[in-house]
């Protein structure tokens, strides 16, 4: 049973409100056929809307089965629709692009149990249409097209149909046809309720509610009703809910349809999403790929390494003279103790150099700006500096101040004609010539400095170098020091402690000072970092465009849609149905556009890097996985695909089924 008390409904017309239901009641029996009848914009559709749940009235209620149908939640509205009433248009809204079967069978989207494809097949046989099944809306007559959307409200075997004008766009022969199809629901035992302006139509039921300006004008028994017969159908807010993969399933083939439906505007949205994915992920590779590198070859200089130099301060006048006077560090009395004093120290080595140098061995000699360099056993290490032959230096060596020396990668080729581990080379500096035996080579290495011609250095014990020179400021001071921290170490902290240490120590006497590596590479890494945000950022607003296109995209598919909105959320479709719908529709092209863009962008930047290694010998080719790229690259389809698409969806679930419908 159906029942209005005092249904009202009025909308806005300026500032003022316009009532276009005024106070309806009046009831509807189970099993009649019952047709609501009056002039063009009298409130019958209006009417039927409402009592469908598909429009909240002004004020009033509308019962069902004695139940409240407003204080029901949206979804049991919905539940309702699709379970137990049965929707017939005048304009039929059959879908084009589907087939008569196919579109009987659209309300089994939103059922909560499955109907079989044979219930579809029975009921177009029921209404001569068993040969039509496969045809598409085009290729079917009016009244073909009206029987098809009858068939379509009979497929959840309702016990209420409601038909408006259904024979308003139909020939008189068509419209008869459609005429016997709603009497023999009417003769299975269903409620029929029919909105029409004919005459002729109303008198074929047995009762018509007049309507006029909003008001039920008469209220005409024609002839006694029939007993209602019961309809098999599930109970109202029974819940027996399809698998989840069917439902999956079933949203993702309403989504590729959505695609195809537009194949060239779809493919051009999927292009923006696809660069912009690729963009991403290959602007975010080649920046961290970038950084790592360089960073690595800036680590080569030691990144746990700090260097301590110090000089006496000859601007210390006599009224301001120290207690301490610094003449340049010293090993025992200096340095020797400072691992005991700071226990992060690792390891340290003195430096103590001495610049124009000749090199000379069989006749031969080198010039090219050399340098001799006295270091510790660790020293080499300390400077990042690997043997290729022979060995380096021992703590024997320090201690019993060999005159030994290790080479740089060039002097071989230059002055000796097979190995020269083993041989005697004379070392010329300050009118001093020293005849040193070489016990080792060292690996080519790069240099930052243009002045610094590291593989034409020679080093040697720098004990043996101050027993040879002197210790005095004209001879081989250590004027620096180079450390090493424990792993986990801060080095400028540690830097600044020990530079600290020597100023407490010395006072005023000496100028000390200190550097390290960590700083240089410190601020190189904050520089690259920035690089490859803003390489990301590039890739991000290209990614960002890609949606935008999204969004505008779906927006105008809701504009071209109103209608199907209108009519799947008559047929059942709750709102969260209309947005999963249109996200879903947005999601699996974004799906696609970045699956393929990760793949595009993974091509890109190996082939950048392929083109590089061919142009520049010093660029190695290698695969590259950058894992964090990849996990944004995925990630962000699912934020483009429900970032660009909740908006339009939203809008689409928002939309009011009767302006819907009413959409041209």
């Amino acid at each position: 049973m159906i029942r209005f008390l005092d249904v009202r409904y009025s909308v806005k017309n300026g500032d003022l409100p316009l009532e276009i239901l005024k106070g309806l009641s009046f009831e509807i029996q189970a099993g009649e056929k019952v047709a609501i009848c009056g002039p063009s914009g009298s409130g019958k559709s209006t009417l039927l809307y409402i009592a469908a749940g598909l429009l909240q009235p002004s004020s009033g209620r509308i019962q069902i089965d004695h139940k409240d149908l407003y204080e029901m939640p949206d979804n049991e509205r919905s539940r309702w629709r699709n379970r137990r009433l049965g929707f017939v248009f005048q304009q039929f809204f059959l879908f084009p692009r589907r087939t008569a079967l196919e579109n009987v069978l659209l309300s089994d989207e939103y059922s909560e149990e499955s109907v079989a494809p044979e219930r579809g097949r029975d009921l177009l046989a029921r209404f001569g249409l068993s040969d039509k099944t496969g045809n598409l809306p085009s290729q079917l007559s009016g009244g073909q097209q009206q029987r098809v959307a009858i068939a379509r409200a009979l497929l959840q075997n309702p016990e209420v149909v409601f038909a408006d004008e259904p024979t308003g766009a139909l020939d008189s022969k068509s419209a008869k046809e459609v005429l016997a199809a709603l009497d023999a629901l009417h003769e299975d035992g269903r409620t029929v309720v029919v909105i029409t302006h004919d005459q002729n139509v109303a008198r074929e039921c047995e009762r018509i509610l007049w309507i006029e300006d909003g008001r039920l004008a008469k209220d005409e028994r024609l002839v006694e009703s029939r007993r209602a017969r019961e309809i098999p159908s599930a109970p109202l807010g029974a819940k027996k809910e399809k698998p989840v993969w069917q439902r999956f399933k079933a949203t993702l083939s309403r989504s590729f349809e959505g695609i195809r439906r537009h194949r060239m505007r779809s493919f051009l949205t999927l292009l923006g999403i696809t660069v912009g994915v690729a963009a991403l992920v290959s602007l975010l590779t080649i920046g961290r790929f970038a950084r790592e590198r360089i960073l690595s070859s800036y680590a080569e200089l030691g990144i746990q390494n700090f260097m301590i130099y110090g000089y006496p301060n000859w601007r210390t006048s006599a009224s301001d003279a120290p207690d301490v006077l610094f003449n340049y560090f010293d090993d025992r009395k200096d340095l020797s103790r400072l691992p005991k004093y700071f226990p992060e120290i690792r390891r340290y080595s003195p430096l103590v150099q001495i610049w124009d140098l000749t090199t000379q061995f069989g006749g031969r000699s080198v010039k090219d700006s050399q340098a001799l360099m006295g270091i510790s056993e660790t020293g080499l290490g300390l400077l990042e500096r690997e043997i290729i032959q022979g060995r380096g230096f021992s703590w024997v060596d320090m201690e019993e101040k060999t005159v030994t020396c290790v080479i740089g990668s060039e002097l071989p080729s230059r002055l000796f004609m097979k190995s020269p581990v083993g041989e005697v080379i004379f070392l010329s500096s300050r009118n001093r010539s020293i005849a040193c035996r070489v016990i080792g080579v060292m690996a080519p290495k790069d240099s930052v400095n243009a002045w610094e011609k590291p593989n034409l250095m020679v080093y040697m014990p720098f004990t043996t170098l101050q027993s040879l020179f002197g210790r005095d400021p004209w001879g081989a001071p250590i004027q620096r020091v180079v450390f090493e921290a424990a792993e986990g170490v801060d080095v400028q902290i540690l830097s600044d402690q020990v530079q600290g240490h020597f100023k407490k120590t010395y006072g005023t006497s000496a100028e000390i000072g200190a550097s390290s590596n960590s700083k240089l590479i410190g601020q190189m890494n904050r520089f690259l970092s920035i690089f490859a945000i803003l390489m990301a950022a590039v890739g991000g607003i290209t990614l960002l465009i890609g949606g935008v296109g999204v969004t505008n995209m779906m927006l105008v598919s809701v504009s071209e849609r109103v209608r199907e909105i209108g009519l799947r959320r008559a047929l059942g479709a709750r709102r969260s149905d209309i947005r999963w719908f249109f996200l879903g529709e947005s999601i699996a092209l974004s799906a696609v556009a970045g699956l393929l863009g990760v793949f595009l962008g993974i091509v890109f930047y190996e082939s950048a890097l392929w083109i590089a290694s061919q142009l520049f010998p010093q660029v190695r080719f290698e695969w590259i996985f950058d894992p964090l790229a990849l996990t944004l690259g995925l990630c962000s389809i699912g934020v483009v695909g429900i970032g660009a698409g909740l908006i339009p969806a939203l809008k689409a679930e928002r939309l009011q089924v009767i302006e819907a419908l009413r959409m041209d």
